[in-house]
Order: C-alpha cells, then sequence, then structure tokens
C-alpha cells in the first residue's frame, strides 16, 4: 500500500524523530529506564512544548485538532527509538476516553493538564484474573452522598505508580462505568514495579477510594472502552513497525558487515532469504496497520480495524523479533546489545490489550457475519 504524507505531517515526523534521537539516540535509554520513573521527564515536557501530548484533543480542550494519522505517525516514532514515554497509555488510552465521555468541565481540566505535560494519565482496567476484556468485573463503585467510593484492585496498570490521575473503570449495578481517581486519593495504593522491557506497571488497590464519574448520566461505557481499546491497539501496532523497521534495518547491517569464513554474512544464500522473509513481514503489518489507521481517521469500525492490526502486528512482530536475535548469533542474546531490546518490547507491545491469537479468536468470532453472500448483478 502506497501512502504520502502531506507537508505537516512530514514535519511533525522529523521534529518527533529529531527530538527522540537526541534523547535516546545513544546508551542514554539503558540509564533512563533504570530510574524512576523509567521515561525521561524533560524528553516528555518537551513533547508537550510541541503540541504532541494534545495532538488527537479538540482545540477546544486544549488540544490540536488532529487525527489518527498524526498519533501514529508519533507512536511510530517512538517505537523506531525504543522510547520509553508512555505516549500511548497517556494520550491515546487514558486521554481518548476522558475526550470521548468526559464533560466540558473534566476535558477542560484533564486533557489542557495533560496536553501541556503537567498531569499524566492511566487508564486502570486491567484485573488479576480477566484477559483484555471490555468490561469491569473485581472493582465495584459505590454512591457515596453526591460522590462515589472505589473498592478492589487493578493490576496491571501502565505507569500506574507515577500517573497524577487515573481512569478507572468500575462496576455499578452489572455496568461498566469509567472514574476519575486522583493520586493523592485517601485508600489509594500503588505498588510499582519494573516491567521485562524496561516500562513500568503497578498494582492498584482501592478500599473506599473516593472518585468521581466520568461524564454525565449512567449509561454503560462498555463500548466507549472498547473504541478506546481498539484506537491504543491501532497505535501500539504503529509503535512496533518502527520497531520492527529498526530491527529489520540493524539485522541487514549486521548481516553486510560482519564475516565467517573470511566473507560478509550477507553472502550466504540462506542468511539473505531469511533478511528477506522478515522484510515481507514488516510490509505486510505496515500495510495492513496503514489500512487500520485510515479506517479510523474516516470513522469506520475502529474495533475491527483494531483486532486486524494487532493480528498482523503481532505476527511480524514474533517472526522479525526472533530472526532478529537467530540472525545476530549470539550477541543477539546478550543484554548489552540492542536487537534484544527491541524483540522485548514487541513481545511486550504483543501482549498488551490482546495478543495475535486473541485478536484472531475476535475476528473468527464474526465471520458468521460473512455467511451470505450477495449475487451479481
Amino acid at each position: 500500500m502506497e501512502y504520502s504524507y502531506d507537508n505537516e505531517q512530514i514535519a511533525l515526523r522529523e521534529a518527533v524523530n529529531g527530538l527522540l534521537n537526541r534523547a535516546y539516540g545513544g546508551d542514554q535509554r539503558r540509564t533512563v529506564v533504570a530510574a524512576e520513573p523509567g521515561f525521561d521527564e524533560k524528553t516528555w515536557a518537551r513533547l508537550a512544548e510541541m503540541g504532541v501530548l494534545g495532538l488527537p484533543f479538540a482545540e477546544s480542550d486544549g488540544g490540536m485538532g488532529a487525527g489518527p494519522v498524526e498519533v501514529s505517525i508519533v507512536a511510530e516514532e517512538i517505537g523506531r527509538m525504543l522510547a520509553p514515554e508512555p505516549f500511548v497509555e497517556a494520550v491515546v488510552l487514558a486521554g481518548g476516553l476522558v475526550a470521548a465521555v468526559g464533560t466540558d468541565g473534566q476535558r477542560a481540566e484533564l486533557l489542557g493538564a495533560l496536553a501541556e505535560g503537567t498531569t499524566l494519565l492511566a487508564f486502570a482496567h486491567a484485573e488479576p484474573g480477566s484477559r483484555w476484556e471490555a468490561t469491569a468485573r473485581g472493582v465495584q463503585a459505590t454512591a457515596d452522598g453526591d460522590g462515589w467510593r472505589l473498592t478492589g484492585v487493578k493490576e496491571p496498570v501502565p505507569h500506574g505508580a507515577r500517573a497524577d490521575v487515573l481512569v478507572v473503570s468500575a462496576v455499578v449495578d452489572g455496568a461498566t462505568q469509567l472514574f476519575v481517581v486522583r493520586a493523592d486519593a485517601e485508600g489509594l495504593t500503588r505498588t510499582g514495579y519494573r516491567t521485562h522491557d524496561g516500562g513500568r506497571a503497578a498494582a492498584v488497590t482501592f478500599d473506599g477510594t473516593p472518585a468521581e464519574l466520568l461524564g454525565d448520566g449512567d449509561a454503560d461505557r462498555t463500548s466507549a472502552v472498547e473504541e478506546a481499546l481498539g484506537r491504543a491497539r491501532i497505535a501500539y501496532a504503529s509503535e512496533a513497525i518502527g520497531a520492527m523497521e529498526t530491527a529489520l534495518g540493524t539485522t541487514t547491517e549486521y548481516l553486510r558487515t560482519r564475516k565467517q569464513f573470511g566473507v560478509t554474512l550477507n553472502k550466504f544464500q540462506a542468511l539473505t532469504f531469511r533478511a528477506a522473509d522478515m522484510y515481507v513481514s514488516l510490509e505486510l503489518a505496515r500495510s495492513t496497520v496503514l489500512w487500520a489507521t485510515l479506517v479510523a481517521d474516516a470513522g469506520g469500525d475502529v474495533v475491527g480495524a483494531g483486532h486486524r492490526a494487532r493480528l498482523q502486528s503481532s505476527r511480524a512482530g514474533r517472526h522479525i523479533g526472533k530472526e532478529a536475535i537467530q540472525l545476530h548469533g549470539g550477541i543477539g542474546m546478550t543484554a548489552e546489545y540492542k536487537i534484544g531490546h527491541y524483540t522485548s518490547r514487541l513481545t511486550a507491545i504483543d501482549h498488551q490489550l490482546g495478543d495475535g491469537d486473541w485478536a484472531l479468536s475476535r475476528l473468527a468470532a464474526g465471520v458468521d457475519d460473512h455467511l451470505t453472500v450477495d449475487p451479481l448483478t
């Protein structure tokens, strides 16, 4: 699939690439992820200054009024540099839910602060024993005068220990509702830990924790959560494209320079064929993710597009990650060399919000929608 960015989109890509390359072009990432909060707060602030953190939000809410294409451009550059900034988690997922269901006042307060880089949002949705569902089960919300109180556990919550505000899904009379919980709320306990790819997550416990209902009314928010997860899956797939492209480029360069038996590795036809297969996987995933991005941009079936993007990026990520390590030989297994870090991140993305097998099962469940074929006229 061939698609050309316009001048503004190209400028956005170059600006984000330049910033992240300066921040993580050398060994800086290793130092940054070793310390809390797991990303560079100065780089996060610079992204805010560039308007990146407000890209998908309406201008009336303090954002830039951009769309899924611009979001995917940023996510891809983050993946290309393996930058640990929580763009998808805070902006696309948590911020997307506030934009979708929040009141005017909530959007102005939370999205404006997020766009300025002064407030970090996180979506607390996954629960122990659950598996990539759009509904809440374990956390219960009970009315308390004009407010609400939450009880239960959410885990894992990406960047949940650092977040200033949590957007929390909880059960109200059998329906899924969304709530806002401040970091200093009583009865809130957050236990943070490091993930295998260098990121951060937390176990969050609510013990009668005060919460504010996100939005008006008592409508079930399952569909809003499902759509936000779909958009996040597309953004994560774009991040995976950037990571896979770097992994492939690093591998082909290694084959061109590493010598064995007096010749470079790219002289061995079998290895060249394996690298070519990696390229095919990347381009197939890129086309699928671009298609999904354009579906979201056109207001189409974001959920279904997210499943397709997740399936193809999962398959390609596993293939390219494994082959990159194999073709690097022993050095690919060391923590000191970067290719393993790219494979680790691709693995983490694959299990974020549903892996490829899960996406395939969701798509297979809808096959009966196509049992009847309209006759040609």
